[in-house]
Formats: structure tokens, C-alpha cells, sequence
């Protein structure tokens, strides 16, 4: 594979929180499926391969509809973005780039800030870059722990984290840039030692931490642009966004 970079969207979950039997990634917004908006921003960067990585339930109905290149992985069980993401391996296999991955629920990312975290990935030659959102209020998302001198130590999941760790306004997106030989062994290496009892991919990202290597944050100018969909009051934002954005272009 000569591409320099590939991209990965998770798009496994069920959705349960959106109260509905349709799976989260398929439901409409503004004429697209929510899946649809988040794969668009990283298209223009050209990842080759674009992986989606998908439930067996959303398999035959994805199947022939992704934009053309993009390949299906199926995570058979749900054990946690972690194993999702390793899914996604063998239709890596040979490449030595760069890797996004991507929430297939985040329909309001840009292609002008997932350059701007590949920018700062390549920049600070990093193993993994985190984008990062500081909303003005508190979300359930993981918590972006760094050092005393700034350097990113850790991601918390809101289910594991202490009150201190709560406390913290520096949110994770689950939107990343990985270096494509330092994600497979940091994926290897994960433990389901945990509230959830899952295979997180933030551990990965630990993992990477405690071996060493360079792990970079890029925080968004605008934290709307890393918020993902979990619920029907989340879509419903969202639209409202995209219809602002519309209006203005």
C-alpha cells in the first residue's frame, strides 16, 4: 500500500441510549444517514483504505452503499471500541501510515479540523493524537488527563473516573490519529479491567503513554465540531448545527 494515510470508523454500537430499534449510525439526518455525514469530512484527505467497521446486524444493509474504496470489517461481538478498532486490522495489513479513527457518530466534524489534527500529529511526530473538545458544559465523555507539564498522561472513561478526574473540562472525542506500527501492539495489549468490562481504546492510548512513545492533544477551536450523537435530543442538535451551517455557506 503506497497511501500514507487510511481511516477507520467505528460505526459497531447499537445506539441503545437513541431509543429506537434502528442502530444508531442509521438513522437520518437532513436526507443522510448519521454514518453518512461523519465518513464525509475525511473523504477530501483521501485515506486508502477507509475501513467502516460495522455490527453483523448493519452488515447487508451497509454493504454496497459506502462511498467507493471503502471496505466493511464486522466486529462479531461487542467488546469495547478497542477490539472494534483491531476488527479493522487485517484490512490494514501492510500499511505503515497514519490512521485516523473516527466516531461514526460524530456528523459535525470538518475536514478543516481533521486536518488540523493530522497537522499537529505529523508536527509533533506522535504515535497518537487526541482531538479534544472543552465544552462549556459537562458532557459523559472520557477525561483528557495530563501531567504537570502538560503532556497528555491518560484518558479516564466517566464510569472509571474519580471526582478530581471529573472535575476535568478537557474532553475526549474518540477522534484520533494513530501511527499505524504503534496501534496494532498497543491494541494486542489491552485489558477488559474495567467498569464496563471492555476492551477500550483509550487504553491503547495509555498503553502507548507507558511504553514511552509521543502522545499529542489537538483541542478543537469549537467543541460542537467533536460532539457525537448518542440520543434522539442529540440528532435533533445536530441537524439544527448543520442547518446554521447551511444557511451561512
Amino acid at each position: 500500500m503506497t497511501s500514507s494515510l487510511a481511516a477507520v470508523v467505528m460505526a459497531a454500537g447499537l445506539g441503545t441510549r437513541m431509543r429506537s430499534d434502528r442502530p444508531k449510525h442509521l438513522h437520518p439526518l437532513l436526507g443522510r444517514r448519521l454514518l453518512d455525514w461523519s465518513i464525509a469530512p475525511v473523504l477530501p484527505l483521501g485515506p486508502d483504505p477507509l475501513v467502516v467497521v460495522c455490527s453483523p446486524r448493519t452488515k447487508d444493509e451497509l454493504d454496497g452503499t459506502l462511498p467507493a474504496g471503502a471496505t466493511l470489517a464486522v466486529q462479531e461481538e461487542p467488546k469495547g471500541t478497542g477490539d472494534a478498532v483491531a476488527a479493522a486490522h487485517p484490512a490494514l495489513s501492510g500499511f505503515d501510515g497514519d490512521v485516523f479513527v473516527l466516531d461514526g457518530a460524530a456528523p459535525l466534524l470538518t475536514t478543516e479540523l481533521l486536518e488540523a489534527l493530522l497537522d499537529e500529529h505529523r508536527k509533533a511526530d506522535a504515535s497518537v493524537t487526541v482531538l479534544s473538545i472543552e465544552p462549556d458544559e459537562p458532557l459523559p465523555y472520557g477525561r483528557i488527563i495530563r501531567d504537570e507539564s502538560g503532556a497528555l498522561r491518560a484518558i479516564v472513561e466517566e464510569k472509571d473516573a474519580s471526582p478530581e478526574e471529573l472535575a476535568i473540562r478537557e474532553l475526549n472525542t474518540s477522534i484520533y490519529v494513530f501511527r499505524a506500527a504503534d496501534l496494532w501492539p498497543a491494541l494486542e495489549a489491552l485489558d477488559p479491567a474495567n467498569a464496563q468490562g471492555e476492551l477500550y481504546l483509550t487504553d491503547a492510548v495509555l498503553n502507548l503513554v507507558e511504553a514511552g512513545r509521543v502522545a499529542a492533544v489537538y483541542c478543537a477551536p469549537v467543541a460542537a465540531m467533536g460532539l457525537g450523537v448518542n440520543t434522539p435530543e442529540e440528532l435533533a442538535e445536530a441537524e439544527a448545527v448543520l442547518r446554521r451551517r447551511g444557511a451561512e455557506a
